[in-house]
């Protein structure tokens, strides 16, 4: 075997070795710096709570519990290459980061933080059914069910699931899908990418999505804006004022307008179903499809245009705008 191949079989073995060893050293040290604990707390209210919770990473689930409790259960887990994670640990567990002033609870991250870096703390609470909440992680989904609100939800990166609340909702994250069921009140979603349904929220509604679908229906008047950047937007029983755009994907909304309603999409077909006799100004365009009406309609020039209508149905009133790059308009 001539000497140059010897010395290239040398150092594939040699830089396989150093590989090998590392991955082995690796696993070591992370074995090494890694510890579990756990912590609970019960704390007595008496009436109202105001709870607020700032988690760095881990799940956080919420739920309704008992009328003079809130008790907390969780979960701990630490890593670290530089420091004793079991003293980490031992140091939480001993002193659990929570704070209670008469029925006021606030749940904060470990300090300091520089130390603590490599925490992440699950935790599973129950509160009475009167309790305000503003619970936030920065990495981690979320459950919250069954308390009279209002509720601020937010994770840097996560799914939020939102059920049950008395009152308005606001949930953000960065990264993850969003699902809210039965809110008496208003709510404000946005995530950067993920689908939102929102069902059954008895108030108006402003909805964004960086990429994914939405899915919304209301049970009492308020006005819906909702937006997405790819996905389509599917709107049920709205009855205010009414605005979706979105990139790319359809739009389909019905329900009773009682403000403008304006639809805007890249490329999708967009399907509106009024209901009610009110009349509206109907102004609708398509690059590429037809528009087709399903009412009598007086049309602004005298002539319908099968990719752009502009007239009066029932007399006019408030204003609907139906405009797309690409794909068919239905209006009835």
């Amino acid at each position: 075997m001539p000497t140059r191949d010897k010395i290239l079989i040398a150092i594939v073995v040699l830089i396989s070795a150093a590989i090998l060893i590392g991955k082995g050293a690796d696993s070591n040290v992370l074995a090494a710096g890694s510890s579990q604990g756990a912590f609970d707390r019960s704390l007595t209210v008496n009436g109202p709570v105001q709870l607020s919770l700032e988690n760095g990473s881990g799940s956080v689930t919420i739920r309704r519990g008992a009328a003079d409790k809130v008790e907390v259960h969780a979960k701990v887990r630490a890593r670290s290459w530089f420091s004793d994670t079991d003293d980490q640990i031992r140091n939480i567990e001993q002193n659990p980061p929570i704070e209670q002033n008469g029925n006021s609870i606030r749940i904060y991250k470990p300090e300091p933080h520089d130390t603590f870096n490599g925490v992440s703390i699950t935790y599973d609470i129950t509160v009475p059914e009167d309790t305000r909440l503003s619970s936030s992680t920065g990495s981690g989904s979320q459950l919250i069910e069954s308390v009279k609100g209002p509720v601020t939800v937010r994770s840097g990166s996560g799914s939020l699931v939102v059920n049950g609340i008395g009152a308005d909702v606001e949930a953000r994250t960065g990264s993850g899908s969003v699902k809210m069921d039965k809110v008496n009140g208003r709510v404000d979603i946005q995530t950067g990418s993920g689908s939102v349904d929102a069902f059954d929220v008895a108030g108006g509604a402003r909805i964004r999505t960086g990429s994914g679908s939405i899915e919304f229906r209301q049970t009492a008047p308020g006005d819906v804006d909702a937006e997405s950047g790819s996905g389509s937007i599917s709107l049920d029983n709205v009855t205010g004022a009414a605005i979706a755009r979105c990139g790319s994907g359809g739009i389909r909304i019905n329900g009773e307008p009682k403000g403008n309603w304006e639809f805007h999409s890249g490329s999708g077909a967009i399907d509106i179903r009024t209901r009610g006799n009110a009349g509206f100004d109907l102004y609708a365009r398509t690059n590429s499809g037809r528009v087709n009406i399903g009412s009598p309609i007086t049309v602004e020039g005298g002539q319908l245009n099968p990719r752009e209508v502009r007239g009066k149905v029932r007399g006019g009133g408030t204003t609907l705008e139906a405009v797309t790059g690409s794909g068919s308009i239905r209006i009835e």
